[in-house]
């Protein structure tokens, strides 16, 4: 579901896994994305969460397959990510 609804999108998906990452198009920053993304009551993990070290995290998501409730609410969180990225980066819109 997560790769036919985000095809035009860079998605890293590792069969079987419970999560897929998504690598966001620039401009956007993980932690905009994921703040504007809470706003519509869709929660992700930006990359940022799991780095280790010095080394920069890449501009990207973690989204969680196995978070919502049921298949419905799961296909309705992917739409509105990929909506998001749809409509594009506004700096007018960030919330920061």
């Amino acid at each position: 579901m997560a790769q036919a609804l985000l095809n035009n999108y860079d998605i890293k998906i590792v069969p079987g896994s419970f999560h897929v990452w998504l690598l966001l198009p620039e401009p956007w920053r993980a932690m905009e994305f994921q703040a504007l993304l809470e706003e519509k009551e869709v929660k992700v993990l930006p990359a940022e969460t799991f780095a280790i070290g010095r080394f920069p995290a890449p501009q990207a998501i973690r989204i969680c397959l196995t978070g919502p409730a049921t298949i419905n609410l799961l296909e309705a969180g992917l739409s509105i990510i990929k909506r998001q990225l749809d409509e594009g980066y506004d700096s007018r819109s960030m919330v920061f």
